[in-house]
């Protein structure tokens, strides 16, 4: 006879299992993880970069009008680009943007006839994901190199080399976090970048001469960059809106902590994190570009003058904040590079890991060196890495949901209204053409303007 624990045997004098959990959980609070606000905010921090300090020189590109228009259309994309993929993570079962999109495949491979069979890993997603995630630690690394030889100048009076300011921070700093195969202790990096921002949006706003606005010499300011927008012009200025709401990698885990994620839920989410994020980005496009007009860079803050105390704050905390930001991108570089040779095995060995992360680091310093403008570094980055996780790949995965969905219908016999099937066809026909549409429009201005800038 076994005698087991009384809280897991099912009573002698009962024939049916008893639940698993026979207490159902209770709906999460208004801050609980898993409610709406939380994945919310989680969602809008997850956003929350350098790619905001460039985002002002799109209006310079393309004027503040159809700047904050392109904002627009980027906040637009980016919730329908999150709503599929949270919808993608309630069809499939997956929780990461890598298995979502295997199973997206698998699907379409098979046809929707074997379902809870292993995925198999893309290993071409995986070398994706380093390149992307490499990037991100130059665009990162350029703007320290703008930072901190001013406010060192500034305290101290003596000029520092930015060469000099990159390989330390770099070999002496960064590297060192990068090191241990835990990254716990830098999480809090990412509710520390949003305060930073909100931080740095304030002070644009209180530095911006509202007294002054409105005069001749803005009118002329802004009919001038109208004249000279062409549409490359145009794109690059998308490409800084969009990159500077990428969040969909990390879009995919967020929204799988969602409680109850039906359509309605997850929509709310999607939709009110990117509409925040346009209300911030907003507000600090147009106090920049209305301050500094067409004289804005690609890093506004180097727009502000050296020996201003609270500017200076400001670049000391965003330092900071990308200081530890390239550690917690050099871990999944490091894991995405060996799943991709599959050599998981060598990810724990800490000397292999602290020689990968040196060469790593090493050709990223050398990038950020060598990169002339963070702009159009940031426009290439984000039309030839950031688009295919925003745009392309959750437009294929959006595609894949629909024939699920039919498959479900077709299988249950659900009768759908002629109102709802002409709806559910129109959007089946514009979201994923819209997607590509632009997808296109972007890879095509940023090698446009790559391969002239080579002939010029």
């Amino acid at each position: 006879m076994t005698i087991t624990s009384p809280c897991t045997t099912t009573p002698l004098l009962s024939s049916k299992l008893l639940p698993d959990n026979p207490f159902p959980k209770p709906p999460p609070g208004f801050f609980d993880a898993g409610s709406v606000f939380c994945c919310s905010t989680l969602l809008f921090t997850a956003s929350v970069g350098s790619g905001v300090l460039a985002l002002p020189s799109a209006a310079k590109q393309a004027g503040l009008g159809l700047g904050i228009l392109f904002l627009v259309c980027a906040g637009l994309i980016s919730a329908t680009s999150n709503w599929i993929l949270s919808n993608a993570v309630t069809v499939s079962g997956q929780r990461t943007y890598g298995s979502v999109l295997a199973w997206a495949i698998s699907y379409i491979k098979t046809g929707g006839t074997r379902q809870g069979f292993p995925l198999q890993r893309l290993h071409a997603f995986d070398a994706f994901m380093v390149l992307n995630q490499a990037a991100s630690i130059v665009t990162y690394l350029i703007f320290l190199g703008d930072f901190l030889p001013s406010v060192f100048l500034t305290w101290t009076g003596i000029p520092v080399n930015r060469t000099l300011v990159l390989v330390i921070i770099s070999y002496v700093v960064v590297l060192p976090f990068s090191i241990s195969s835990e990254i716990s202790s830098l999480r809090a990096v990412g509710s520390f970048s949003m305060w930073v921002m909100f931080a740095t949006a304030i002070l644009a706003v209180c530095k911006t001469p509202w007294g002054a606005l409105g005069g001749q010499h803005h009118l002329e300011t802004n009919s001038a960059a109208l004249e000279g927008v062409t549409w490359q012009h145009a794109m690059q200025a998308l490409s800084l809106g969009t990159f500077a709401f990428m969040n969909q990698v990390n879009a995919v885990c967020i929204t799988a902590e969602l409680h109850k994620p039906t359509p309605a839920r997850q929509g709310i989410v999607c939709i009110s994190s990117s509409a925040c994020l346009f209300l911030c980005y907003a507000t600090l496009m147009a106090c920049v570009y209305l301050t500094f007009g067409q004289a804005t860079t690609s890093n506004f803050l180097q727009n502000y003058p050296v020996d201003d105390s609270a500017v200076n704050a400001c670049r000391v905390a965003v330092s900071l904040m990308l200081i530890f930001a390239c550690p917690l991108n050099l871990f999944p570089v490091t894991s995405s590079f060996f799943h991709a040779i599959e050599r998981c095995d060598l990810e724990s060995n800490p000397r292999v890991r602290s020689a990968f992360n040196l060469v790593v680091l090493t050709v990223c310093l050398v990038a950020a060196i060598w990169v002339p403008d963070v702009g159009s570094f940031i426009g290439f980055v984000s039309a030839y890495m950031s688009t295919p996780l925003m745009m392309t790949l959750p437009a294929f995965i959006y595609i894949v949901c629909c024939r699920v969905e039919d498959a479900t219908l077709s299988k249950e016999q659900i009768p759908i209204s002629a109102s709802k099937a002409l709806l559910r066809r129109s959007c089946r026909l514009a979201i994923p053409a819209i997607l590509l549409a632009v997808s296109v429009l972007l890879w095509t201005a940023a090698t446009v303007n790559l391969f002239g800038g080579k002939k010029s």
